[in-house]
């Protein structure tokens, strides 16, 4: 089911001439260009662009330094609703939230933690609880970090291809459903079932690189679960493109992804629901306009309605509902001077208080 043909919509190297990678955070329309150099603004450890215009890219801030930590370069990053998993070398690992890219916040670092190495990629669990961190190092571990509190997050466990190579060696990891796809270098591709993410199970192994292996970089440097059919992409350095049979209907890359929870800072997007039912929000990412659909049990109640950005500060009034028994619509209108990022809608009111997540573009 894809596309026979392409178009070019947008060819400069005026925002980025050069960048070791590019992460593109779609609910937000986001792209994280990282260890980059550009025709205009020079090189930076990383850089965001706004791109729901993708013909008019907007810079929107460059970054080397996340709570302390400097960083000549951020070699990878998955962010997710503007928060940014970011590996930066040599550094460390950095958890920063974007959602105000003019003041990020810095939830956590790590420079200190089993088999480090070259800190070079990672990727999110889908609940939004682990992340599963390798080191481009010979011989190191893939790390399990617990992030359900993203300001103290801890690595629980470690884990490898369990191949008689001491030098085996990750290079990017991504995790669909219950399985974590990792190329593996010399070891080619490796599947890992992470129904218990503290204690991986590998489950499927191909080794693209029937050679020797080697104290060096070659073999299966990239990998891809995402295509509609299941079928799992591997890219090897010497023999080409493999494509694998999927993991079956479970690993569909559609399930709904969860938002990191911050709780943390204060605030947070899944907070317990009271005096209402059936709270949902659509749609979900929101631009213009904003519905909100609730069941009262009983009475009739007035409920102030307000849109907080992510530290708790009120970004909108939208309204003082009076709200019926039975199904309530509430529809507003979104203040176009809103930043895009993510923002937490509550009502208070006699008997109601709820909070639900939201992402404005």
């Amino acid at each position: 089911n894809l596309p026979n043909e392409i178009e070019v919509v947008y060819n400069s190297a005026q925002a980025i001439r050069q960048s070791h990678n590019i992460f593109i955070d779609t609910a937000t329309a986001k792209l994280y260009a990282l260890a980059m150099d550009g025709n205009v603004g020079g090189s930076a450890a990383m850089r965001i662009f706004d791109i729901s215009d993708p013909l008019n890219p907007v810079r929107l801030g460059s970054y080397n330094n996340f709570g302390g930590l400097s960083v000549g370069h951020v070699h990878d990053a998955y962010v997710r609703d503007d928060i940014a998993f970011l590996n930066c070398g040599g550094s460390g690992f950095a958890l920063v939230d974007f959602s105000d890219p003019t003041n990020p916040q810095t939830l956590s670092t790590l420079t200190d933690y089993p088999f480090r190495g070259y800190n070079h990629s990672g990727w999110l669990s889908d609940d939004g609880r682990y992340y599963y961190m390798a080191d481009e190092t010979h011989g190191a571990d893939i790390k399990v970090i617990d992030v359900s509190d993203p300001c103290e997050i801890e690595v629980i466990g470690t884990f490898n291809a369990e191949v008689s190579n001491p030098s085996s060696i990750t290079h990017n990891q991504i995790v669909a459903c219950n399985y974590l796809y990792v190329s593996y270098y010399y070891d080619g591709l490796v599947v890992f079932d992470i129904s218990d993410p503290a204690n991986p199970e590998k489950v499927l192994y191909y080794d693209t690189y029937p050679e020797a292996d080697g104290n060096s970089y070659k073999g299966a440097w990239g990998v891809y679960p995402f295509l509609p059919s299941g079928n799992i992409l591997v890219l090897d350095m010497q023999s080409g493109l493999y494509v694998f049979e999927g993991m079956g209907d479970n690993c569909a890359a559609t399930q709904e992804l969860t938002p990191v929870d911050l709780s943390c800072l204060g605030v947070s997007a899944s907070a317990e629901v009271e005096g209402v039912e059936n709270l949902e929000l659509f749609p979900n990412p929101a631009s213009g306009v904003l519905t909100v659909q609730l069941e009262l049990a009983e009475g009739q109640k007035k409920v102030n309605v307000r849109l907080l950005d992510i530290n708790g500060r009120l970004a909108q009034r939208l309204g003082n509902e009076p709200l019926q028994p039975g199904a309530n619509l509430l529809r507003y209108e979104l203040d176009p001077a809103l930043s895009a990022g993510v923002y937490l809608l509550r009502l208070e009111g006699e008997g109601v208080n709820a909070v639900r997540r939201v992402v404005v573009r």
